[in-house]
């Protein structure tokens, strides 16, 4: 089953609301592996903006990094 297209777009803009970490978007019933990708790469750079902040003392609170991400995202270009 497909998601609802809304909940996609949800699911691009605010991956860790939806995730707990990078791995589980593969997992994800319905996705389609253009919203897998779009998802992971939202991720990354939501990460790299985090990884900004926190390097000019704002302060952040995030798990994730960006080697998880990248995994993620390698897995799905050779899964294509």
């Amino acid at each position: 089953m497909t998601p609802n297209p809304n909940i996609v777009l949800s699911m691009i803009n605010t991956p860790s609301k939806f995730f707990e970490n990078p791995s589980q978007v593969a997992s994800c019933p319905g996705l389609r592996r253009s919203d897998r990708i779009d998802i992971l790469r939202s991720w990354k750079h939501d990460v790299i903006l985090l990884m900004k902040a926190d390097e000019e003392n704002m302060t952040s609170n995030f798990s994730y990094n960006l080697e998880d991400i990248d995994a993620a995202l390698r897995k799905e270009d050779s899964d294509g």
